[in-house]
Order: structure tokens, then sequence, then C-alpha cells
């Protein structure tokens, strides 16, 4: 997932994903809805320690890009872990909208700051041997 670094692989991208900020109920009760990105530096974020970047995270204020860098008390490599956390109400979240998609739908997790989301988008490739041509079906 995200830029490819040059190796001898063959890739072909297979969809642009796109991230969402949530957090549960709890713990939005318990803590406040943050109403502009800024307000996230009060809020326990939690964090994709295997990304470089992952606590800094992009939005749109005023159509200008703007990063905002949040910190939490919990770190880890483990985007299902992060999940099963926030839906808990340990924090606030951003990660791919495929993994947070069916909690959303389902009332586990409520998106924030929908307006200010940055538009970026990363790409998921799959990798394969220069031999191979084809992807299976």
């Amino acid at each position: 997932m995200g830029p490819l670094d040059d190796s001898g692989l063959v890739s072909r991208k297979i969809v642009d994903l796109t991230r969402i900020v949530c957090a549960s109920p709890s713990y939005l009760a318990k803590h406040g809805r943050p109403v502009e990105p800024s307000d996230l530096v009060r809020h326990a974020c939690l964090t994709l320690s295997r990304n470089p970047g992952s606590a800094s995270w992009p939005f749109r204020v005023n159509g200008k890009p703007t990063r905002i860098d949040v910190k939490g008390s919990v770190s880890a490599d483990s985007a299902d872990m992060l999940l099963q956390l926030a839906i808990g109400g340990a924090g606030v979240l951003r990660l791919s909208e495929h993994v947070v998609a069916r909690s959303i739908h389902e009332g586990l997790l409520q998106p924030l700051l929908q307006d200010a989301q940055d538009p970026e988008t990363n790409p998921l490739y799959a990798l394969l041997p220069p031999a191979v041509t084809r992807l299976p079906r």
C-alpha cells in the first residue's frame, strides 16, 4: 500500500483507498466531538506504528492542505488492533475506508471532520514476480 519503491517486481494497482477519521460513540460522549482538525491535538489518537508519518494527519482547512500532528498513548502495527481499540472507546482513528466501513455502517464508529478530510488516496498494489504476467481471476 502506498508509493512503491523501485524493485524487480511487477505491480498491478488494485484500488485507490481513502482514509477516514472516526471514533466510537462512547469515546465522543466522554471526550467530545472534534469540530475542526486542530481539535485533534487534545484527543487520544490511535496511530499505525509501521507507517512513517502516521501521526501527521492531512486535512483541508479553508481549501488549503494542512497537517495535524496527533498524539495518543497507543500506537500499534496492526490496523485490526487499532480498529478494536477505537470501537472500545480508546481514541480517534484514521484508517482506510475498507477497514472502518463496516464498523461505521453498524454504528460502532462515527466518521469525523468529513468536510475537512483530505482527498489524498493511497494506492493498493499486488506485487508479482516478473515472470507472472496476469493476475488470477
